[in-house]
């Protein structure tokens, strides 16, 4: 049988992964988001204090990017 290779791309936009996930899903997605190291990669430093300093509503967070 002859393999055939197709590439394609999907895109998911952040409100559709969000929207299809479980409930476990969106806690462990929070539990991650929360984590030290996201929080780092999000704000460059993790303290407790720091991040809820640098804690953004989605509009602030879409206007820095």
């Amino acid at each position: 049988m002859p393999k055939l290779d197709k590439i394609f791309t999907l895109e998911v936009t952040p409100e559709q992964f969000l929207r299809n996930c479980t409930k476990e899903e969106l806690i462990e997605t929070d539990l991650l988001l929360n984590s030290p190291s996201y929080q780092k990669t999000m704000y460059g430093t993790y303290t407790a204090e720091a991040a809820s300093k640098k804690k953004l509503n989605v509009n602030q967070l879409i206007k820095t990017i």
